[in-house]
């Protein structure tokens, strides 16, 4: 026998060939699970409140009970948001939320009022509510189960305070677009209090929602339909942040009065 008969390879047999298609498959598959995104991830993708600019400005109405609430709010960064009532009766009328603490400013009032975070705007409708809780900073992913026959993902979150009102939320995302439909927000004792709906959604000048539903299940008549009427991305003021020096809240107000 030849040098080359003995190092030529043997010739492929029917067991090596289904052997090596299954490597191949294993592969894939693992290359495939390796690649698939995991629920923390799709939750950090779908996260409203890191959808919006860290700075702009923003228009938006609350509508409860047959009346009708028109904002504009002004946020910087996470910690900071300004919130001004537009009706002429509220004029000077604010919230402010600074580092984590709420206040209530008005006119004749000689110092802010702290409030409570879970304040309402307008029926249901709180802050975090319309303006994004911070799903992938204060929660965990502790579960993800698929919904509507593979089209949406529905996580279960628990809060990393444990003094977090809502202890555990179901956040259900889309597969195809990332973004969230529901979110169904749980009590300490296990009882669903309130549901969101993300029934619109904007892509100009960047994504977000555009109109929410917010159903308080403990008080149905409760429930608020918002409305985002523009959200534009543009460099805000520290001094309107500032709690103790109203000035630019001032401007604003001048700003109002002498728009037509």
């Amino acid at each position: 026998m030849s040098e080359s008969s003995r190092l030529r390879a043997p010739a492929a047999t029917p067991w090596m060939t289904a052997v090596k298609g299954l490597l191949f498959c294993s592969s894939v598959a693992i290359g495939s699970a390796a690649a698939a995104e995991s629920p923390a991830e799709l939750l950090r993708k779908s996260d409203v409140s890191l959808l919006a600019p860290e700075s702009f400005r923003a228009s938006l109405s609350v509508t409860s009970k047959g009346e009708t609430t028109h904002l504009e709010v002004w946020r910087s960064r996470e910690s900071n948001l300004l919130v001004r009532f537009l009706a002429p009766a509220d004029r000077g009328k604010f919230l402010l939320r600074k580092d984590g603490i709420l206040y209530f400013i008005a006119p004749r009032a000689r110092n802010p009022v702290r409030l409570n975070s879970a304040y309402r705007l307008s029926g249901a409708a709180s802050l975090d509510e319309i303006l994004g809780t911070r799903y992938a900073k204060e929660y965990t992913v502790s579960g993800a189960r698929d919904e509507a026959e593979g089209q949406r993902v529905s996580l279960r979150l628990e809060a990393i305070d444990p003094k977090s009102r809502y202890p555990v939320v179901r956040y259900v995302v889309d597969k195809k677009t990332d973004r969230p439909t529901r979110a169904e927000f749980d009590l300490p004792g296990g009882k669903t209090a309130r549901v969101v709906e993300f029934l619109k959604w904007d892509e100009h000048p960047q994504v977000h929602p555009a109109r929410l539903r917010i159903m308080d299940l403990l008080n149905p008549k409760a429930s608020a339909e918002v409305e985002i009427v523009s959200v534009r991305p543009e460099p805000v003021p520290a001094g309107l942040f500032d709690v103790a020096d109203d000035k630019e809240r001032r401007k604003l107000n001048g700003a109002a009065a002498q728009s037509p």
